[in-house]
């Protein structure tokens, strides 16, 4: 379990990924099967391995072909399975090869998921099936615009670098759109200073998990008030700053340095405490619910 009053979003010292239902979910756990017809049925989130293999292994289709009907099953999840897919979501089955087509149509079910997630938090949004330089998906508010890419990784090799969640890609797929943003799995982000959040703040790229985006449209309000609210607070940089600010002062005098202040720049509690608020300020939520969420994203499953 993750330590209460933590305010960072990662496994404690010690744990082990493998270990919770989201290994165990792909170790064994699938069932289910594309049934060959034009569109899919609305899947479970315990079938989207096994239907993404039937459709690979569907020579009359071609990749936009088949990433075409994965959309179509994510696009009619009910809000209730899109909380469910959302649990699992983001960890790449290691079933698939390396650079293979499941793996690619994994990505692509991860960018329709997303889509589908902000459309139950009130934007218009879309996932792009072609390999393109725009953005996975894009999304419109009232009066904004933005854009976005979902991430998935593997237990067994996780991202270790900058260029892994690739910050500076997505906020060169701008074209125009207001605001930028990355998904990844929780525990997935790094859980020591790291180059990820300097440059999310540099280039104005909100980081945040597929927890986070359940726990929004779980406990967000109805009607869903705008979100433009969340993005920018984190986006324009007050809130991380405000944040760093406080650390400085609880510093001894001359102990804050260039070098120490870049480093703070880095640090992901500074990042996920200034998200953390944003989220809860517009959620009909707390501290404590939040916390309730973050462990059973991390839960083990039951033997």
């Amino acid at each position: 379990m993750l330590k209460k009053g933590r305010s960072t979003l990662f496994l404690p010292k010690g744990s082990n990924p493998a270990s919770t239902k989201l290994q165990r979910f792909w170790l064994g756990e699938l069932r289910g099967a594309a049934n060959g017809q034009k569109g899919l049925p609305s899947m479970r989130y315990n079938e989207v391995a096994s239907q993404i293999t039937s459709l690979s292994n569907n020579e009359r289709l071609d990749f936009i072909a088949r990433a075409a009907r994965l959309k179509a099953a994510v696009d009619a999840l009910t809000a209730e399975e899109v909380l469910e897919h959302l649990d699992y979501s983001g960890l790449i089955p290691e079933c698939f090869g390396h650079g293979s087509s499941d793996e690619k149509l994994y990505a692509k079910y991860c960018d329709a998921l997303l889509a589908r997630a902000l459309r139950e938090l009130g934007l218009k949004a879309r996932s792009i099936l072609e390999g393109t330089d725009a953005a996975p998906v894009s999304a419109n508010g009232d009066d904004y615009s933005i854009v976005g890419d979902a991430k998935a990784f593997r237990l067994s090799r996780p991202p270790m670098h900058q260029k892994d969640f690739s910050v500076e890609a997505i906020n060169k797929c701008r074209k125009g759109a207001t605001f930028a943003f990355l998904v990844c799995p929780l525990y997935q982000y790094p859980s020591k200073p790291n180059q990820i959040y300097e440059l999310a703040v540099k280039f104005n790229v909100t980081l945040l998990s597929y927890t986070h985006i359940g726990f929004m449209i779980k406990r967000g309000p109805e009607p869903r008030p705008s979100l433009k609210g969340i993005w920018k607070e984190i986006i324009d940089r007050g809130s991380i700053q405000g944040e760093l600010q406080r650390r400085k002062r609880r510093r001894q005098e001359g102990s804050w340095r260039v070098g120490k202040s870049l480093k703070g720049m880095r640090d992901p509690d500074s990042y996920w405490r200034a998200f953390d608020r944003a989220m809860l300020a517009w959620a009909i939520g707390n501290e404590a619910m939040w916390e309730e969420a973050r462990q059973a994203a991390a839960a083990p499953v039951p033997p």
